[in-house]
């Protein structure tokens, strides 16, 4: 089974953020760790996600950037034998959009990567160039959309070349400025799970900028007078 994952910065907005798809229900809990202020690290493959509990160990620690890498390529040298390391993939990017990956020797046989300035995309499973290009070139294409849109349509694209992709689908996006999830989208256990992230993102996505807001004003209106304030009708 194939799995996707896209990161990607936005730097007009400061946001950095990932979408993927899974081939086995839920277990994003267990392979994402994020710290708004600091960065994300997502792993796929590897049955006991030893590599994410140290990067959230890091995250919590301050270290991000090449600072991370550097702590995550010190761990992999001294386990190299170990199963869990050489069957995964760990993407990270950091709150400034420095991206950083380290693919297990395991996994380099059926996984395709590539990355740019603030974004990078792999395909694991069945590895697929043409999914991995569909999706940069998706993200690339409406730099003035907002960052859970433009990886939104990343996944789109990269499912749409393998004609689906997995069970699970999810988007997170982050603001350095907020202590939680901008967007926190997830689908599970579902024959189309990009098709259905697309329906509960396009009715959610007005109200990331409300919760965001909320949050810091809570005496903004409730989101029915809000939206409609903002002429959005539910």
């Amino acid at each position: 089974m194939t799995e996707l994952a896209i990161v990607g910065f936005c730097p007009r907005t400061r946001r950095f953020g990932i979408g993927a798809t899974s081939g086995g229900p839920g277990g994003f809990g267990s392979r994402l760790v994020a710290r708004a202020w600091r960065g994300l690290v997502y792993c796929q493959g590897g049955p006991r996600h030893r590599s994410v509990r140290f990067a959230e160990r890091c995250l919590e620690d301050g270290w991000r950037g090449e600072a991370l890498l550097d702590a995550l390529r010190t761990r992999e040298a001294g386990h190299r034998d170990d199963a869990d390391d050489r069957q995964r993939l760990l993407l990270t990017i950091d709150a400034a959009g420095r991206i950083a990956v380290l693919i297990g020797a395991e996994v380099q046989r059926s996984c395709y990567f590539r990355q740019g300035a603030g974004r990078a995309a792999a395909s694991c499973g069945v590895a697929s160039a043409s999914a991995v290009t569909a999706m940069l070139d998706a993200f690339d294409a409406a730099p003035s959309e907002d960052l859970s849109e433009r990886l939104m349509r990343a996944l789109e694209a990269g499912a749409a070349v393998l004609d689906g992709a997995g069970v699970s689908a999810f988007l997170r996006v982050y603001d350095p400025a907020i202590e939680y999830a901008f967007t926190d989208v997830t689908v599970d256990l579902h024959q189309d799970p990009v098709a259905a992230l697309r329906r509960a993102h396009d009715w959610l996505s007005p109200l990331y900028t409300y919760y965001a807001l909320r949050g810091q004003d809570p005496t903004i209106a409730r989101y029915p007078q809000w939206l409609a304030g903002q002429g959005i009708e539910r």
